[in-house]
């Protein structure tokens, strides 16, 4: 793997953690940092992608699915802010593999909230930030996405 490619990986992570801490912490995504790397991982995909359009396919999956939420529910369960993190997600990961982080995404945040609620850590109208699951989906989806797609025969 080219050294480039290796510290692209490293900052796409590292916004991506940035992202989920903020959105986990403080319930909401911060646009001064989404928008730069959505922007970002376009360019970058523009010139370097070696899966030719599945990016853009991956973009615009992730991006419908989270805006149909978001105007079925007039955005009071989800925010836009979730919509620009399937939309990077789809970005970064590409199509097909955006459909296993958004499978991933709903997987974590469903047996966290079974937990939370066996547990009686929180009541069934607590609020749980989704841009934490997205983000962590689409980083096991960086390294096991893939792998994921072979053992489902996808």
């Amino acid at each position: 793997m080219n050294s480039w490619f290796l510290l692209w990986e490293i900052i796409i992570l590292a916004i991506l953690l940035v992202l989920a801490y903020y959105d986990g912490r403080y319930f909401t995504v911060p646009n001064f940092i989404v928008w730069p790397a959505i922007s970002a991982v376009i360019i970058f995909n523009l010139f370097f992608s070696q899966n030719g359009w599945s990016w853009l396919l991956g973009l615009i999956v992730g991006g419908l699915f989270y805006l149909s939420q978001y105007w079925l529910t007039r955005g009071k369960d989800l925010g836009f802010g979730d919509v620009l993190l399937g939309i990077l997600s789809g970005a970064i990961l590409g199509y097909p593999v955006v459909i296993v982080a958004i499978f991933l995404t709903y997987l974590m945040a469903a047996v966290i909230a079974i937990g939370l609620l066996v547990f009686k850590k929180e009541k069934l109208t607590a609020e749980l930030p989704l841009g934490v699951f997205i983000n962590l989906a689409t980083i096991i989806c960086i390294f096991s996405g893939e792998k994921i797609l072979l053992y489902l025969n996808l």
